[in-house]
């Protein structure tokens, strides 16, 4: 959604109930558990965070607190928003002098442990209203060497040039992960 004034909060939550309501904008929903569909774009982004279980700690909570959109011109509605499959969230970005309110929803969870492995994360993806179409799935590891955050987005811009959408796209990813704010 495109509007040419910042969203009241009232705005913003009838916007993500029409939305929660609504289906995925894309394909293959859940994608991200293996390999992403013929066609789409992969980004995947990973660096070292530190070692250990207060490291992986530190990295869950931050997760848990949507620190990844904590980019400075970003703004998730809402932070408190559990991480639970289902749960609707939307992401305010200013735009070259426009508002554009993006609704995602989350698909699915992951907190195992196998053999020197943890993970911790989800994947959420985008719906009807999205200015762009696709899914990222987002979590954090820790072996025995390290902690580290990874991002595998995948998806195609379909509602706007690419020109438009693919600096702050390639900003929001590389920002994303920032191993300053996320351990």
């Amino acid at each position: 959604m495109l509007t040419l004034r910042r969203p009241s909060d009232g705005d913003i939550t009838a916007f993500l109930d029409r939305q929660s309501r609504g289906s995925f904008s894309y394909a293959g929903v859940g994608g991200t558990r293996s390999s992403a569909p013929i066609g789409y774009n992969v980004d995947h982004n990973r660096v070292r965070l530190g070692e250990g279980e207060g490291a992986f700690k530190r990295a869950v909570a931050a997760v848990r607190r949507w620190e990844m959109f904590n980019i400075g011109w970003v703004t998730l509605c809402w932070p408190q928003a559990p991480i639970e499959i289902g749960q609707c969230v939307g992401i305010l970005i200013p735009l070259y002098g426009l508002w554009s309110l993006n609704a995602c929803r989350v698909i699915y969870t992951i907190d195992a442990a196998a053999d020197e492995v943890r993970r911790f994360g989800f994947a959420y993806g985008t719906l009807a209203d999205h200015m762009e179409s696709g899914e990222e799935r987002r979590f954090r590891l820790v072996r025995s060497v390290g902690v580290f955050p990874s991002s595998s987005p995948f998806g195609q811009a379909r509602r706007a040039p690419q020109p438009v959408v693919a600096a702050p796209v390639r900003a929001r990813f590389a920002a994303g992960d920032d191993p300053r704010r996320l351990s």
